[in-house]
């Protein structure tokens, strides 16, 4: 048996979590959404063993499978293979970038370094000049200064300084041969250069510059390392070395003091731990049983897992390696669920699906009411309502709301809430126990599509074949014949008080109160500042005034008063489409 496969069975003898423990997650401060690649976008393997970024902007995912380099959108597959040695790899274990943009390659038989200029391969085979020693075993680990020294960790022989071109060092490190138990586990060069390295069971060694050889760190302050199985290191912002055993204990070495002292934590000792990193005060720590985030300046905790109902969750609880890229952002490779990135800046969505109590994932519509909470209309499962302050969310009962008609239109007119059921016609929702009803059609077809209530205080309602008005201080709506049977679909009013008729069809109505004149504008290939849709998605009055209308096809279109035209946006003027859904 090698070493590899008794690395893996002392994994597995370890590796225990108690279900009822984690039965109670960690409630986080915070959501945390991951965007996920597999694949479906020509992932090579669902197991990503190492992530890297390089000079150009591409991000490498070595897999166990392939190797694949990823620009964001689109996924090339490379076959790590030495054309002239006849020799190739692709179970990709480690990456790193060096000074030159060489991208070096570390698979399980030896290294490879990748040319992106002339696209090939080839296999590093230079020998310790003492021993005659060559890396041509599983690699776990390469890291360099950015100055030309590489160094790679190779678990079953030790660890290979490469430098000066074509010269390489060969350190035999635990020195006792009995790789089996006591191995050399992740190498790591500080923000000060020090090149250190973990161990299982033999604690920490450290480069010493005057000799060129390791010394061996069997104690700190007191503290024996001898009998701990570490398995990562990563140095947090003030500079200490974060320890982490694959039993679940995590410590902080204070290099400068020369202490130790272990992290407390929620689930120390219970946890299979595989990896960590750090982001500023945080310590991201990847088990097989999720993801935990350690947070040492509010000390607080998050944990995370895989969420069917929650597609922005992880895509997997198996945590196999954590990276983090120039501009700080996350990159978690999974066992079975290949990457899932979320980037580390201060503009981040809180999402809100099944899983946080929404009834529905089908959202129609949003309003924020005078108390400040969100009205959440849903197509089949009637509304919701969000609390920003704490994130929670209750529903509208069934009785008197209805709870699972279809809704149409929620929109907020002056902090009150009005929606659009397609059975029960136009509502103001006083509360979640209560509704006054606004608008209700004799011949039974009740679907508004929109609702206005101008600064005169008229009331105007759009159907899917009128338009109704009641103005201020009367009690019946009126049918408007002027719009004939078309779709009104939007309805906004400008600053000078007109009031505009967005149609599915035909084109956009303009009301003028002092004259009491409808006056329509259509599509019409023979003028040239027209509009180029008859179908408006939405209306939107901008700051200065200015009119814009959103349509299917034609681009975004703004009224231009003075000469009573249009002037449009579209593929032409470069947008990237000519469908614009609503407005801002």
């Amino acid at each position: 048996m090698n070493q590899r496969r008794g690395m893996e069975q002392l994994f597995a003898a370890v590796a225990f979590v108690a279900a009822l423990a984690f039965a109670q997650p960690i409630e986080a401060l915070e959501h945390y959404s991951f965007k996920h690649i597999d694949s479906s976008m020509g992932l090579s393997s669902s197991n990503v063993k190492c992530i890297a970024e390089d000079s150009y902007g591409f991000m490498w995912l070595g897999t166990k499978n392939g190797l694949n380099r990823y620009d964001g959108v689109n996924m090339r597959l490379l076959d790590c293979y030495d054309e002239e040695l006849n020799q190739g790899n692709n179970n990709i274990g480690a990456l790193y970038e060096d000074e030159n943009k060489m991208l070096w390659v570390g698979t399980d038989r030896g290294i490879y370094i990748y040319n992106p200029h002339t696209d090939r391969f080839r296999k590093a085979v230079q020998k310790d000049a003492k021993t005659g020693t060559v890396a041509d075993n599983w690699v776990q680990s390469i890291v360099g200064d950015g100055k030309g020294n590489v160094w790679a960790l190779v678990p079953d022989q030790g660890v290979f300084h490469y430098h000066d071109g074509d010269k390489v060092d060969y350190y035999n490190i635990t020195k006792d041969g009995n790789f089996k138990k006591i191995f050399p586990s992740n190498i790591f060069i500080s923000s000060k250069k020090n090149v250190w390295i973990c161990t299982t069971g033999s604690g920490l060694y450290r480069l010493n510059a005057e000799t060129k050889d390791f010394d061996q760190i069997t104690q700190v302050d007191g503290t024996s390392l001898l009998g701990i199985n570490f398995i990562s290191i990563a140095e947090d912002i003030t500079g200490s070395l974060i320890l982490a055993s694959n039993e679940g204990q995590i410590f902080r070495f204070n290099t400068r003091t020369n202490e130790i002292s272990e992290i407390p934590f929620t689930y120390a000792g219970k946890v299979y731990l595989r990896c960590l990193e750090c982001f500023d005060g945080e310590i991201w720590v990847g088990t097989q049983h999720g993801l935990y985030i350690i947070d040492t300046i509010r000390h607080t905790e998050r944990y995370m897992t895989n969420d069917p109902l929650n597609e922005f969750s992880l895509s997997d609880d198996i945590i196999y390696y954590i990276y983090k890229s120039k501009q700080g952002d996350a990159w978690l490779g999974t066992m079975f669920g290949g990457v899932d990135y979320m980037p580390r800046n201060k503009f981040t969505f809180e999402y809100f699906g099944l899983g946080a109590g929404l009834s529905s994932r089908r959202v129609r519509g949003l309003a924020q009411a005078a108390d400040g909470r969100i009205w959440i209309g849903t197509e089949e499962k009637g509304l919701n309502v969000l609390n920003p302050s704490t994130g929670a969310i209750t529903h509208a009962e069934k009785r008197p709301i209805p709870n699972n008609n279809t809704i149409l239109m929620l929109t907020s007119t002056g902090g009150e809430i009005v929606v659009s059921f397609s059975h029960l016609g136009l509502v103001r929702v006083e509360s979640a126990k209560s509704y006054t009803k606004l608008f209700d059609n004799d011949n039974g077809s009740n679907g508004v599509y929109s609702y206005l209530k101008d600064s005169s205080g008229t009331e105007w309602v759009g159907l899917g074949y009128a338009l109704y008005r009641r103005k201020a201080g009367t009690q019946e709506f009126e049918h408007i014949s002027a719009t004939g049977y078309d779709w009104i679909f939007t309805i906004a009013e400008t600053t000078d008080g007109e009031v505009w008729f967005g149609t599915m069809g035909n084109g956009v109505w303009r009301y003028t109160p002092h004259n009491r004149l409808f006056k329509q504008y259509t599509c019409d290939g023979e003028k040239p500042n027209g509009l180029r849709s008859n179908s408006i998605s939405a209306l939107y009055t901008d700051s200065k005034g200015r009119l814009w209308l959103s349509t299917d096809r034609g681009g975004i279109s703004r009224y231009n008063r003075d000469t009573d035209d249009f002037t449009t946006f579209g593929q032409e003027e470069g947008l990237p489409d000519d469908v614009a859904y609503s407005k801002i």
